[in-house]
């Protein structure tokens, strides 16, 4: 008796993977340059909304466990990034906000993700970009749905 066949891949996932694996190392490396890692920009660039967030906050945001994200917290508090603050009604609550140094850093960062961005997307034109992004937030909500 022949042996079942191999499923076909899920060739769109698949693709997704290899393509958010080679950005996410294009970006690695070129942030490499200003000192900043990529999670360490993400985090920066959520804290650029002026609105204190607590690391809580962060994780959920990012879908990341809170001792990941304290440890993040950290490295951008010792580099002078971020500064902490207590919650004015609750006290345990320590809420994060860029330092001018960590505007500076962030600015050197959306740089560098800029350029990355426009590299990226050079052979499309503007109409086929606003479409990449409306199909991309679609394929994010039926994904949110699906919990």
């Amino acid at each position: 008796m022949p042996a079942p066949p191999i499923p076909t891949q899920p060739d769109f996932l698949v693709q997704l993977r290899r393509t958010q694996h080679a950005v996410r190392t294009r970006l690695d490396a070129d942030l490499a340059e200003t000192g900043l890692t990529t999670p360490q920009y993400t985090v920066l660039a959520a804290l650029d909304s002026g609105e204190e967030l607590s690391a809580s906050d962060l994780a959920r945001e990012f879908g990341m466990s809170a001792q990941t994200v304290n440890v993040l917290v950290r490295s951008i508090e010792a580099g002078g990034y971020v500064r902490r603050s207590r919650h004015p009604t609750h006290g345990r609550i320590l809420l994060l906000c860029l330092t001018p140094a960590g505007r500076r850093a962030l600015k050197r960062g959306l740089a560098v993700a800029a350029g990355i961005q426009d590299r990226l997307l050079s052979g499309l034109t503007a109409s086929e970009r606003r479409r990449l992004e409306r199909l991309l937030a679609e394929i994010e909500q039926a994904s949110d749905q699906g919990r």
